[in-house]
């Protein structure tokens, strides 16, 4: 695709690519597709305590967490070396990347120690159901 011009990006009818799935169109505004909300993406019991879990929904990829009973979801894709934060593991609160063990937050996403790199994360609930395993939601964009 081909990016607009400055002046249409300025104008407001179109972006320039920001690594979303926006899709533009001439003289149209760009077309954001309507949230997820909140998407399960697999059972409390496939996860481990510490250790991350992969899941794809919704073109989004994604790392699972299990933290000291509290479940915690962020962009699979370290923004370091494009690590799989899934194949990490937890330590100290934080999500290490399996490549270059750089500590992402599980709270807020940020590098350990700077708030200048982030991965995004998303809201994480537990959805209890009577007679049936209980699932892991997401409040995905």
């Amino acid at each position: 695709m081909r990016l607009a011009d400055e002046s249409a990006v300025q104008s407001g009818y179109v972006t320039p690519f920001t690594g979303c799935c926006n899709v533009v169109r001439a003289g149209r505004r760009p077309y954001n597709p309507p949230r997820m909300a909140w998407t399960s993406l697999c059972e409390l019991g496939d996860l481990n305590e510490g250790a991350g879990k992969y899941v794809e929904v919704g073109g989004l990829r994604l790392a699972v967490f299990l933290h000291r009973g509290k479940v915690h979801t962020m962009d699979n894709y370290c923004p370091h070396a494009g690590g799989n934060m899934a194949g990490g593991y937890v330590e100290e609160g934080c999500a290490i990347c399996p490549w270059h063990h750089w500590a992402f937050r599980l709270d807020t996403g940020h590098l350990r120690d700077t708030t200048a790199v982030q991965i995004p994360i998303y809201p994480t609930r537990l959805l209890e159901r009577d007679g049936h395993p209980t699932l892991v939601q997401a409040d995905l964009p």
